[in-house]
């Protein structure tokens, strides 16, 4: 029997993490496919995640762009809380990678050009998306790659102010810059870390930073970087310093924007013999990137002892270029601390920090809300 609230029909479950279930729905009165995301019925209780809830419908409705999935509308009735968003027919980036293991450089391309336009646009409009991962790029059968869950943005004008009264550090474990670790703000520098990590990812079916646990992940991001002297067939050698400029230890070395970014990709030198099409930049990318948006203190992960200086990032060209091993780090984690202190980074070169404790145990928390099922209709 198909459950109904008010106008929605849930007809299945899609999948569900840490606070909300997805699932395929259908509005009634529109008759159309729809996605329902529903927090989780333990947690209405809790006005901050509530609040976190209403802001996330909030954040999508402002945003207004082909690769970004679109909201409907945010629905309550009979002590359910949902958001209704667009059905995404497709699969998500993580998916598309376990099946593939190594995207070919056209097809990665062509997805991170269209991720980079509506990250782009995005930060255009004073919004930080904070937990930039493969599961949150959903690729649509027909319109191709879309930015989804942004659950944990936030906007500029909140630079001041957390949902969390412990404050916290945002993300997930493998994707989060170091300044983020730090204890310093997010910054459009830190969604363009992300997706540096996320294209190292897709083209090599490795994650770049690896680690058993949340806290050995950390500690993989304070590490030298370390780059394949080789590529798979077809992937310009020049990525490598591309990528070095992505996931340079200090944001300031990094991409000023998500277009700059997309456009040093698009001049990479390509082999049309093994791609078979020539790839060139869409206006898009190649326009002036905006001056980067800083937002307010982080506001969710681990609790960690005040830390001692930690080394200034190394040039680019000291980068490390050995074959990357594969990540071994849990999924779709999300860990809570208490506010940290901002840490001062000394000269030097590039090494591990000395010593990095949490001080307490850590919380871990789901994330993400991707369903899991490949071939199934998404949702953001």
């Amino acid at each position: 029997m198909v459950e109904k609230v008010g106008r929605y029909e849930i007809l299945e479950e899609l999948g569900q993490g840490g606070f909300a279930v997805v699932h395929r729905g259908r509005d009634t009165i529109l008759d159309r496919p729809v996605a329902l995301k529903e927090l989780k019925p333990v947690l209405l209780g809790d006005a901050e995640w509530v609040q976190r809830f209403h802001r996330e419908a909030k954040t999508i409705a402002r945003l207004d762009h082909p690769r970004i999935v679109p909201i409907y509308d945010i629905y309550e009735l009979e002590q359910r809380l949902f958001i209704v968003m667009r059905l995404v027919e497709g699969s998500s980036l993580e998916e598309l990678i376990a099946s593939k293991k190594q995207l070919a450089w056209s097809e990665a391309f062509e997805i991170f050009s269209g991720i980079a336009d509506g990250l782009a646009y995005a930060h255009a409009q004073n919004i930080l998306h904070r937990d930039l991962k493969p599961a949150n790029i959903l690729i649509d059968a027909k319109q191709g790659a879309m930015l989804s869950d942004f659950g944990l943005a936030k906007l500029t004008s909140e630079s001041s102010m957390s949902l969390s009264a412990s404050g916290t550090i945002v993300g997930t474990p493998h994707y989060i810059a170091p300044e983020i670790w730090e204890g310093k703000k997010n910054t459009v520098q830190s969604d363009i870390y992300a997706l540096g990590c996320i294209l190292y990812e897709a083209l090599t079916g490795e994650k770049i930073f690896k680690g058993d646990t949340p806290p050995a992940v950390m500690m993989a991001h304070f590490t030298p970087l370390s780059l394949p002297q080789t590529w798979p067939d077809n992937v310009p050698s020049g990525i490598t310093e591309v990528l070095a400029q992505a996931l340079a230890r200090n944001p300031d070395d990094r991409y000023r924007s998500a277009t700059e970014f997309a456009a040093a990709l698009a001049v990479l030198p390509v082999d049309h013999a093994a791609t078979g099409h020539l790839l060139v930049a869409t206006p898009a990318a190649i326009e002036a990137p905006p001056e980067p948006i800083t937002t307010g203190a982080p506001t969710e992960s681990i609790e960690l002892e005040p830390q001692p200086s930690l080394p200034a990032a190394a040039p680019a060209d000291s980068i490390l270029t050995n074959e990357a091993q594969a990540a071994q780090s849990p999924e779709n984690s999300k860990l809570t601390p208490t506010p940290l202190p901002e840490v001062v980074t000394a000269p030097g070169p590039m090494s591990p920090p000395d010593k990095v404790t949490p001080s307490r145990q850590m919380t871990i928390e789901p994330s993400g809300e991707q369903p899991p099922a490949v071939r199934r209709p998404r949702v953001g």
